[in-house]
């Protein structure tokens, strides 16, 4: 299990915590910013095997922790990136979602190829694409898999959500479903 904070993350074991990794502090984490900011509703995911962590930092940069000497191993920037609101993996997927809970823009849903032995490897992420489908425009929520491991679940708020909007006004949105399965990672074209 891990915890994010502003400046890190911490790894738990039975409530204890057994490692952090420092993300901001130049000297250790090589990276020059104050604090990490924007939505963030899932912001850790760990690899299938349970070696690598996923970590949505700033707006477009996932940080892959090594969970064995927990240490930055890897930087992801996403080209044209927006504030990264949740990951989940899948096998050997990183999905990757971008929204806020503020402002309308232009948000994706991305998937990206996390499988070391290929290739493809943190390279090219590729934004999802489906018949009658348009990203909304204060982006993505909370994101699962479904129990049957090839089955993505996505919120889609309509309007900004925040703890000022609960109650009878709490903003609306949609649960968009995705067969995995029938994702073309060159293209990006899912059935939904």
């Amino acid at each position: 299990m891990a915890t994010m904070t502003r400046t890190g993350i911490s790894f738990l074991k039975d409530n204890k915590e057994i490692a952090s990794t420092d993300l901001v502090y130049e000297e250790e984490a090589g990276v020059s910013f104050q604090y990490m900011y924007g939505t963030k509703i899932q912001p850790i995911a760990m690899s299938d095997d349970g070696t690598r962590a996923f970590i949505a930092t700033k707006a477009n940069t996932i940080y892959v922790i090594d969970l064995i000497r927990f240490k930055i191993c890897q930087t992801i920037q996403l080209p044209l990136g927006q504030n990264i609101t949740s990951l989940t993996t899948s096998g050997q997927l990183l999905m990757i979602a971008e929204g806020t809970s503020f402002a309308t823009g232009s948000y994706r849903l991305l998937a990206l190829n996390i499988n070391p032995s290929l290739k493809s490897y943190l390279k090219q992420p590729v934004v999802l694409t489906a018949d009658n489908f348009t990203p909304p425009s204060h982006g993505f929520a909370g994101m699962a898999i479904g129990p049957d491991g090839s089955t993505l679940i996505v919120a889609a708020p309509e309007k900004p959500t925040t703890f000022l909007k609960l109650g009878i006004d709490a903003p609306k949105g949609d649960i968009l479903v995705f067969d995995l399965h029938s994702l073309n990672l060159s293209t990006g074209k899912i059935d939904s």
